[in-house]
């Protein structure tokens, strides 16, 4: 007979058959659903402010599940004006969530699914920075302009693949190869922008010539050593029938030389 300090524990019984790694499994589909409200802190203690609030469900390609949940808030940009017509600014993102998978343990003679919680949390904030430098002889007198921006991004483990994929995106630098996946980094960005305008020609005077130089230190996870990257360059901005159009080349920390063409306007304070 056994005594009751010999009987085994019901517990002991359980053995995990499967620990899939679900970071390393290949993403097939992403559904889900991000509800979002604007100025969701009273206006009179923060200017600008946004909240949302998502859920969604992800499967691989070998049919694993995962659902996550996830809020975000955004304050800012908060604006400051400087001495001699400079300004600032800065804006803060803060996001926490949970991953919700399914393993699959045994238990006697069956086998049933147990669900297992991985918190997860993220934060990200950017300053950029504008200062006049000296008025040109352009038609409107449109001055030469220093413009800095600098931005950090961390998260804790656990982060999800497509959040750790956003990362990398956001903190592209230009001409740059791929970042992939990115739990934390530490960006920079100088331009030096000298207004041109095109002589004898009738067209919206809104030409400049942008010296640039571009820094990246990231990592994909925290036991990943930090990569650099780098690239300085020249750009022109003209707008086209009212469309802003951008065109960079840049000599990259790779050794080469890459020219990119895109829209939209450089970035303010």
């Amino acid at each position: 007979p056994q005594s009751a300090s010999e009987e085994k524990n019901p517990i002991d019984e359980v053995e995990v058959v499967g620990e899939p790694d679900f970071d390393a499994e290949v993403l097939k589909n992403r559904r889900g659903a991000t509800f979002r409200l604007q100025n969701p802190i009273d206006i009179n203690m923060v200017q600008h402010s946004a909240a949302s609030w998502s859920v969604e469900r992800t499967s691989t390609q070998s049919g694993l599940h995962e659902d996550i949940g996830a809020v975000s808030l955004l304050l800012g940009p908060f604006e400051r004006q400087l001495p001699l017509e400079a300004r600032s600014n800065i804006e803060c993102r803060l996001t926490t969530g949970t991953r919700v998978q399914q393993k699959q343990v045994f238990n006697t003679d069956e086998y049933f699914d147990r669900f297992h919680l991985k918190p997860y949390a993220a934060a990200s904030a950017t300053t950029r920075q504008i200062f006049p430098l000296l008025k040109t002889s352009t038609k409107h007198k449109r001055p030469v302009v220093l413009a800095l921006r600098h931005a950090v991004t961390t998260s804790t483990p656990n982060l999800p693949r497509h959040e750790a994929r956003a990362q990398g995106i956001a903190n592209t630098i230009r001409d740059s190869t791929d970042n992939g996946l990115v739990a934390s980094a530490l960006r920079g960005t100088t331009e030096l922008r000298i207004p041109v305008d095109i002589p004898k020609i009738q067209t919206q005077q809104d030409g400049k010539l942008v010296f640039f130089g571009d820094w990246l230190l990231a990592t994909p996870n925290l036991n990943t050593p930090i990569y650099r990257k780098s690239s300085v360059g020249v750009g022109l901005r003209k707008s086209v029938q009212g469309i802003p159009v951008r065109y960079d080349l840049c000599y990259t920390w790779e050794g080469k030389i890459k020219g990119s063409v895109g829209l939209g306007r450089d970035f303010e304070a």
